[in-house]
């Protein structure tokens, strides 16, 4: 699994107040633990999953057919191939192309890595997760913001605890990822949950 996705029609609170064991700022509603999240690619999806037929973009899918390519000879393949990223109009236009820079560079012994990307749902997520910020908004094909939130896990993969908040009148309000346990939020959420 490359990217784990956490999905429900659920507003995500991930910058929640601050509680703690004791404190009564805590709200009366009722935590229920929904389950765990597998993470194993550092990253969490928010998505409807009304969503991922319609809008989702598998790899390999995309029309936006990039080759990129870095490493320690980088600078010796920019006048034979052009600057990284190179756009592709085609898929097979972008193989072509990396087979090319691959024999470039073993018959001359360079050290370079190459990536054909053809912009998928995923190498959207993972260029937002990636970024200075660590999260990004996911937007539908349309371009409008909303069909999602990527954000960095916390501390990378792992299995998270998913708590949900229900208000006095039954409906879920809030949803919590805790990424880190011993975190006060994660304790006292933990033990409302257990009631």
């Amino acid at each position: 699994m490359r990217s784990a996705l956490l999905i429900g029609s659920l507003v995500a609170a991930l910058a929640a107040p601050h509680f703690t064991e004791s404190s009564t700022d805590v709200p009366a509603e009722k935590w229920i633990r929904l389950g765990v999240v597998g993470v194993d690619s550092g990253q969490l999806l928010v998505l409807d999953p009304a969503y991922i037929d319609s809008e989702w973009v598998p790899e390999g899918k995309g029309e936006n057919w990039t080759l990129k390519y870095w490493g320690r000879d980088k600078a010796k393949l920019v006048a034979e191939f052009g600057a990284s990223p190179i756009a592709c109009k085609t898929a097979q236009d972008a193989a072509e192309l990396d087979k090319r820079i691959q024999k470039h560079c073993t018959d001359r012994d360079l050290a370079v890595v190459t990536w054909v990307q053809s912009g998928s749902s995923y190498e959207k997520c993972s260029a937002m997760t990636a970024g200075k910020d660590g999260f990004g908004q996911l937007k539908y094909t349309s371009g409008r913001p909303g069909l999602g939130v990527a954000l960095v896990s916390g501390y990378g993969d792992g299995i998270y605890p998913v708590y949900g908040r229900e208000n006095d009148k039954g409906v879920m309000v809030e949803l919590r990822v805790f990424f880190d346990e011993d975190d006060p939020d994660a304790k006292a959420i933990r033990k409302r949950a257990a009631k």
